[in-house]
């Protein structure tokens, strides 16, 4: 079952095409998770300086390329 056309596969890595498409297509909900950890953790005072505000501070850069 395909969920997303990759306009650029030449179709000699089938497999590797797949996964792509799957990631393209479960970008909405990773972003929406993403979001929803870093607005959960902006709530925490602990987090700042911890191994979970890195965490956090990672998450929003990637959201801030989406």
């Amino acid at each position: 079952m395909a969920v997303c056309f990759m306009a650029h596969s030449n179709g000699k890595d089938d497999e590797r095409d797949e996964a792509n498409a799957r990631l393209v297509a479960a970008a909405p909900e990773l972003l929406e998770a993403l979001e929803y950890i870093t607005e959960s953790h902006a709530r925490l005072e602990y987090v700042r300086g911890s191994v979970v505000g890195t965490l956090t501070a990672n998450a929003r850069a990637a959201i801030a390329k989406a």
